[in-house]
């Protein structure tokens, strides 16, 4: 099964020929996303993802399924109406033309309805089923449109031109583009966007960590990713976490996440917030392009432990408070030794509940402590050499596993009795000299 996709790009540039200098297009509807690129040049982007019977862009994500759809989507019947202001005046629409550069700059004014807006402006509307064809399932090559009104009166010609693309995804049979293929392998998904994460409880929040995304991200031009939307629902009493996952649509509950890249391609926001501590909650990744196509969602067949967890007051240093030993003896809840103690909360700590039930008596113990340690140089400098077993018992968990770590403690601790079994003798003959 064949899968297109569906987006529209309409991009305004302006001839730079002083006698083409007058005519300037001022507004563009019926499309889904604007961006204003580097070189301040403006584009529209516009997405065919699901059914749209009006002649208004549609939200397509309804909730009937987890498929690829558009918040802002366009269908056969959505109206592309181009506003243009010019110099003189025009008198009659037939002194417009529209050329395409597809058809050997053919004229395709006819396709088009023009509406005079006084006597120094027009709207230029066609639907994209007549631009189309085919109701756009074949998609739109690339083209650009430029409207012309032929001087009169002495007056000088004006133009000014309107760039517009298509493809198109399908919604109705599953395809590419549906779900992407896990990558928590590093399997190589070319395409699929981020394709791999691990949810952690926070306090009303979920956090998500090791985050992957697939080879060649994030694509280029219409195609280039720009959000993550995590999708979520509230598991109901008894049910299953499988089950749980199964129930989550387009239309389910959902937050945008901006995607950011400064060495590496990050997102801007790690978390979902505005949620109940106590009430299991289970997600699913999608990725939105330039258009605003969403697409590539987590499959139904993720690992159930990957995707759920229960939000719980255990927090702690992922809310950003500094108030705990670890950070007031580092200086930063940033620094990189507190990043190591969180890493081995969340993955080993965390997952257990004799392990939550540890960290919730550390919160509530340690604060005073820590405010002490803060007020006194050399009381930080005490509590980073007894951290130090604890930094290094975080490391060897987090990256050679748990068992590593306990035959690290196991070897400390042997050491820490030979240690003192050597002092004691030292002291007892001293004592006897």
């Amino acid at each position: 099964m064949r899968s297109l996709f569906f987006l529209v790009l309409i991009s305004i540039g302006f001839n730079q020929n002083p006698a083409f200098a007058e005519m300037t297009i001022t507004d563009v509807s019926g499309y889904s996303v604007k961006f204003t690129e580097s070189d301040s040049s403006v584009k529209y982007y516009a997405a065919m993802a699901g059914t749209c019977t009006g002649s208004e862009t549609c939200d397509t994500c309804t909730g009937d399924a987890l498929k690829p759809c558009s918040r802002i989507s366009i269908g056969p019947n959505t109206q592309l109406s181009i506003r243009a202001t010019f110099t003189g005046n025009l008198g009659s629409t037939s002194n417009i033309t529209v050329k395409s550069s597809t058809s050997g700059d053919g004229d395709i004014s006819g396709k088009f309805n023009f509406t005079l807006n006084g006597t120094t402006a027009f709207t230029a509307a066609i639907t994209w089923g007549d631009l189309c064809g085919n109701n756009c399932v074949d998609g739109l090559e690339e083209q650009t449109l430029t409207f012309s009104i032929d001087g009169a009166n002495d007056e000088a010609d004006q133009s000014a031109k309107v760039t517009i693309g298509a493809s198109y995804i399908d919604t109705q049979t599953q395809s590419e583009g549906w779900f992407y293929d896990d990558c928590s392998d590093e399997l190589s998904t070319s395409g699929n966007g981020w394709c791999s994460a691990r949810v952690k409880p926070g306090d009303d929040k979920v956090y998500f960590e090791d985050l992957v995304y697939s080879d060649n991200y994030p694509g280029s031009g219409s195609s280039e990713y720009k959000k993550v939307i995590l999708f979520y629902e509230n598991a109901t009493e008894g049910e299953s976490d499988a089950i749980t996952i199964g129930r989550i649509t387009n239309g389910s509950p959902s937050t945008e996440i901006d995607i950011t890249k400064t060495e590496d391609y990050q997102w801007t926001q790690k978390y979902v917030g505005g949620l109940s501590n106590g009430k299991r909650v289970c997600f699913r990744m999608a990725n939105q392009d330039a258009t605003g196509i969403i697409k590539y969602f987590t499959p139904e067949t993720a690992n159930p432990e990957n995707w759920c967890t229960t939000p719980s007051n255990v927090v702690g240093l992922l809310d950003g408070k500094s108030c705990f030993i670890a950070t007031a003896a580092y200086g930063s809840v940033m620094a990189p030794e507190v990043e190591w103690i969180r890493k081995f909360r969340n993955e080993f700590l965390l997952t257990h509940s004799w392990g939550q039930n540890f960290v919730k008596f550390y919160y509530k113990s340690s604060p005073p402590l820590a405010n002490w340690i803060t007020r006194h140089e050399w009381a930080r400098t005490t509590a980073m050499t007894f951290l130090w077993p604890v930094l290094a018992f975080s490391w060897i968990s987090v990256n050679y596993g748990l068992l590593w770590a306990l035959v690290f403690a196991v070897g400390l601790a042997a050491l820490g009795v030979e240690v003192v079994i050597l002092l004691r003798r030292q002291v007892k003959r001293w004592s006897s000299n």
